[in-house]
């Protein structure tokens, strides 16, 4: 009676170990079945920055090409306001020169 006993014992913990180790294998697969979830998620946000990151660059690489050109355009026009003061100071040079020189009456 004793024997039975034991072999029921050990049969039902032979039982109630082989379920643990299903709910642990079930645990186990959807832990992987997260992680790869989350695996997924981080590679499509990964993509996704990576491609606002691209267009934010060819952004900025147009925003310094303009910029440059506006410098450009900046200093020709300072090139070309000192040559027009450089021109009125010689026409109102020349008119009072005229002046000075005209005869009085």
């Amino acid at each position: 009676q004793n024997a039975a006993h034991s072999r029921e014992e050990l049969q039902q913990e032979r039982q109630r170990r082989a379920a643990l180790q299903q709910e642990a294998e079930r645990e186990a697969a959807t832990t992987e079945v997260q992680l790869a979830t989350a695996q997924q998620r981080l590679a499509t946000r990964e993509a996704a920055a990576k491609k606002e990151a691209t267009g934010l660059e060819a952004m900025l690489i147009d925003a310094q090409s303009r910029l440059e050109a506006l410098e450009q355009e900046l200093h020709s026009q300072k090139g070309a306001l000192a040559e027009s003061r450089r021109a009125l100071a010689a026409t109102e040079g020349a008119l009072i020169a005229e002046q000075d020189s005209a005869p009085r009456p």
